[in-house]
């Protein structure tokens, strides 16, 4: 597996109760300690999918897609 084929985060995920109960999203890059913060989950999807788009694969074309890895 190439390295720029491989992405780890740590994602922590809460609720903003007096904005409507929306999402909050932070993602911190294992390897380069980078963090990104997303106001909704939308906009993290959105981050997410770019990512397959970078090395020309759509994400959850994995073997393990669907499956119950924990």
């Amino acid at each position: 597996m190439a390295r720029e084929d491989y992405y780890s985060y740590l994602m922590r995920l809460w609720r903003i109760e007096n904005d409507g109960g929306m999402w909050r999203v932070r993602l911190e890059n294992v390897e380069t300690g980078e963090v990104l913060g997303f106001a909704s989950l939308d906009k993290l999807m959105l981050y997410l999918e770019s990512l397959g788009k970078e090395v020309g694969v759509p994400l959850g074309t994995d073997s393990t897609e669907d499956s119950d890895v924990q």
